[in-house]
């Protein structure tokens, strides 16, 4: 009785599961890209004022419009990994997309924070609201032109 157990669990999970032999190559297609957080170490940002330090520390200044100006897009994703406490995922592809939340709201103000792969001028964008002290002004980071 428990080898016959076993033997249907063992193939439930084999059914289940994408099996690959050693030697046996694994196409490219079939591997879904991801972008993630690994390797940074953020903190928890509680108000729209550690993220524009934060902002602050990695692009300088935002320009007269409000916008921090990234090198690149790995750039934007890197200040998106501050914005979420180094948790954020994303599987990229024909149609990338988030694996994780894509909007953020700041516990102790109500700021809240948006990534979006692409904009009207190229490149990944983050849309930041600062909704602290009552105001309400919008602030973003993306690709220079």
């Amino acid at each position: 009785m428990k080898k016959q157990i076993l033997t249907a669990a063992l193939s439930v999970t084999v059914s289940l599961s994408t099996i690959s032999l050693p030697g046996e190559p694994v196409a490219a297609a079939d591997v879904p890209q991801q972008r993630n957080c690994v390797g940074t170490h953020y903190p928890m940002p509680y108000t729209f004022a550690d993220i524009r330090a934060t902002m602050d520390k990695k692009f300088g200044k935002p320009n007269k419009n409000r916008v921090w100006q990234a090198e690149n897009n790995d750039a934007v994703w890197d200040a998106w990994c501050a914005v979420t406490h180094s948790t954020a995922l994303a599987e990229l592809g024909d149609k990338p997309h988030l694996l994780t939340d894509k909007l953020i709201t700041f516990p102790e103000d109500g700021s809240t924070a948006y990534f979006r792969f692409d904009s009207k001028s190229g490149g990944y964008t983050i849309n930041l609201m600062n909704k602290s002290n009552g105001r309400r002004s919008e602030f973003k980071v993306h690709v220079k032109h």
